[in-house]
């Protein structure tokens, strides 16, 4: 593709574009946290959890949330002011709210899905997890059945009535059932 002088080249204008998106998401999570006066995880904190800094908030960058990380320089252009302003002034109030204790910080992952947290890759991360334990529940409960009807097929078969037979098949279902309890 030839360039023209004086015209910015697509590969630029979509980095700017994408510079520009993660300014307003970034502002957008920050005003979320200070909705639900809790801070997620991923938003980048100091190592004290007491403040967040303009800078760590330029360097965030997180592919699950489709926000890149980007130079203060990238933030003073004309296109980028008005949001880099939106993002200064949720960056202050989430401190303020930090300073007067009326934000709290989430310890580990967010798993409250009701406060909007969790992303899309989480989610996914999590249905698969399911998924994957309904498929062993569902071969734990097929290995019961099926052991239940060869115990039973024995005991039929050679006509008579073991009490060590029955107890060991008990011990099977209260071990099964201890395990679908921790699942549940």
């Amino acid at each position: 593709m030839a360039y023209q002088k004086g015209k910015t080249s697509p590969e630029i204008e979509a980095k700017s574009n994408e510079i520009t998106h993660s300014i307003i998401e970034k502002t957008r999570l920050i005003r979320e946290a200070i909705a639900h006066k809790s801070i997620p995880e991923y938003i980048p904190l100091n190592k004290t959890k007491t403040k967040l800094n303009l800078l760590d908030v330029h360097a965030w960058e997180s592919k699950e949330l489709k926000i890149v990380g980007y130079s203060y320089n990238a933030t003073i252009t004309e296109k980028n002011k008005p949001h880099s302003a939106n993002l200064k002034s949720a960056i202050f109030k989430l401190n303020e709210g930090l300073a007067n204790n009326n934000i709290t910080v989430t310890v580990g992952k967010c798993e409250n899905s009701n406060s909007g947290y969790k992303t899309r890759a989480q989610l996914e991360l999590e249905n698969k997890e399911l998924k994957s334990m309904i498929e062993k529940l569902d071969r734990q409960v097929v290995e019961l059945f099926r052991a239940y009807l060869q115990l039973n097929h024995f005991i039929k078969q050679n006509g008579f009535e073991n009490r060590q037979y029955h107890e060991l098949l008990k011990l099977h279902c209260q071990t099964e059932n201890q395990y679908l309890s921790k699942v549940k």
